[in-house]
């Protein structure tokens, strides 16, 4: 089940399930991803990163965990999706993929320190397994100049106030 320390994602870059664009009043190419609107495939891709990347944050910042990708989630009911349909070449491609954008978001260091990446097979389909330690110096980490934390099984952004309790709980 999803809590404080694990969370099921259907995919890193690609709707789950599929998106066709629609056309708005202004005759402009659309796609709605719940309540956000969208102007192009590459930034569906982009918004959903940014979501597994978000998530990837409040794990470290709370209590470290997972985050398996390829498993959509809806009502308590778990659907394994894998992630081939992602349009990678490779397995490997993919773990790349996901490496190299949690070093541009957070760095080398934070990368190799806090964040595990391993593909596995659930149900003969391959999901990504996203491991997550705690980060416990000072410092949280920041996603987008803003820090997440996990508060169940959701994600909660910290007021400016909260963030600096963070820090000085943490130098305790």
């Amino acid at each position: 089940e999803e809590s404080k320390t694990h969370e099921f994602k259907a995919s890193l870059r690609t709707p789950y399930p599929d998106i066709e664009p629609t056309i708005d009043d202004n005759h402009r190419q659309i796609y709605t991803l719940g309540k956000n609107i969208l102007w192009s495939r590459k930034e569906v891709r982009n918004f959903l990163q940014d979501i597994v990347l978000k998530t990837i944050s409040s794990l470290i910042n709370t209590s470290g965990g997972t985050l398996l990708i390829g498993v959509h989630e809806r009502h308590n009911e778990k659907e394994v999706v894998g992630i081939e349909r992602e349009g990678f070449k490779s397995l490997d491609e993919y773990e790349r993929h996901l490496s190299q954008i949690i070093v541009n978001e957070f760095s080398e260091v934070t990368a190799s320190k806090y964040v595990r990446t391993k593909i596995i097979h659930i149900q003969n389909k391959p999901v990504c397994l996203v491991t997550c330690e705690m980060k416990t110096d000072d410092m949280p980490i920041f996603f987008r100049d803003k820090v997440y934390v996990r508060s169940g099984p959701m994600i909660s952004e910290l007021t400016t106030q909260q963030v600096a309790q963070m820090v000085s709980d943490r130098k305790i």
